[in-house]
């Protein structure tokens, strides 16, 4: 439907969508930029064909709020099992959706979730308030911390129960040992901080690992609870971005770009100089509101682009577009 994104609304949609069963098998459905949507038509779409729904793209429907994901995790699961079903999940560009909230309802609801997109969620787009923007990062950090203890404790268990399995004088010939699950559960085999994502519900017993082994126990492809979640490069640039943030706290690193922060860094509760400051992502440098306006005049369109970029004064880097992602400073 996102080719119709232009003029698909809710009344279109729901007059589209019906009890006749006719959406109940579909299993990928995707909404695209279209932003003329809301949560009410959305949700009555979950609503006939959340039961086999494994691919959800709601990227760039800046009305739709957090609701529409809390909706998702009751209705998109198999009558059988009551499982959720939902395999991939791109919130990308859903000004409404709290990246907070986004990440803490696939952690507990979204059991077969594999992938998730968030960048442009609310945390994460225009101008965000500090204390905001530290507890997502602190959040991942946190999934990381919980996703490290689960996946050494299931090592741990894996190993043991292989040592159990290996009785001695037994010619184990090609069955799981010791060693193997060593290998199979790595907890520096992880993806956390590379740029495909943060693993934060555990890790998976890749398929050639099996192969041509014999009496392998049960509990060998079934002692990793979850596969791994995907947040594609989130955790990376977050991680990122709170460095930058660190910089500039600490004081010690010249990183304002105009003179308002100049006097600020360092001394941010001096009454005489109340600025309001941002940080720009790309390239951790400080400036206040009214210089950024400024300089923000002096825009350049590159070579063979028709898109004009706003050079940071102190760097030359592309500062964000107008109304894009940038960190508010605490006063």
């Amino acid at each position: 439907m996102s080719a119709h994104a232009s003029f698909l609304t809710d009344r279109l949609l729901l007059s589209i969508v019906r009890d006749d069963g006719a959406f109940a098998n579909v299993q990928r459905v995707c909404l695209a930029g279209c932003n003329r949507l809301t949560d009410s038509a959305v949700c009555r779409l979950l609503d006939v064909c959340g039961e086999n729904l494994e691919c959800l793209e709601l990227s760039d429907c800046t009305l739709i709020s957090t609701s529409t994901i809390e909706h998702a995790a009751r209705v998109c699961r198999s009558r059988k099992d009551g499982k959720s079903c939902l395999v991939f999940l791109d919130l990308a560009g859903c000004s409404n959706v709290d990246t907070l909230d986004a990440l803490r309802l696939t952690e507990t609801n979204f059991e077969a979730l594999r992938e998730i997109r968030l960048m442009g969620t609310s945390r994460l787009n225009g101008r965000v308030p500090q204390d905001e923007f530290v507890e997502l990062a602190r959040e991942l950090e946190a999934r990381r911390a919980r996703w490290r203890d689960g996946i050494g404790r299931r090592r741990e268990d894996a190993v043991r129960r292989a040592e159990a399995d290996d009785s001695p004088g037994t010619d184990v010939g090609n069955t799981v040992t010791a060693e193997d699950m060593m290998n199979m559960i790595d907890p520096s085999a992880s993806c956390i901080d590379c740029a495909c994502g943060d693993a934060s519900r555990g890790e998976e017993i890749e398929p050639w690992i099996l192969e041509g082994r014999e009496n392998v126990p049960a509990w060998v492809t079934t002692c990793c609870i979850q596969p791994a979640l995907c947040v594609v490069d989130l955790p990376k640039r977050v991680k990122h971005w709170k460095t930058k943030l660190d910089i500039w706290e600490e004081g010690t690193a010249p990183i304002a770009a105009c003179d308002h922060a100049m006097v600020m860094q360092g001394n941010m509760n001096d009454p005489g100089h109340q600025h309001q400051l941002n940080l720009l992502p790309g390239c951790g440098h400080v400036l206040c509101v009214d210089c950024e306006q400024r300089s923000r005049v002096h825009m350049v369109r590159r070579h063979l682009d028709n898109e004009y970029v706003y050079p940071c004064p102190l760097c030359g880097m592309d500062m964000p577009n107008p109304g894009g992602f940038e960190i508010t400073l605490n006063p």
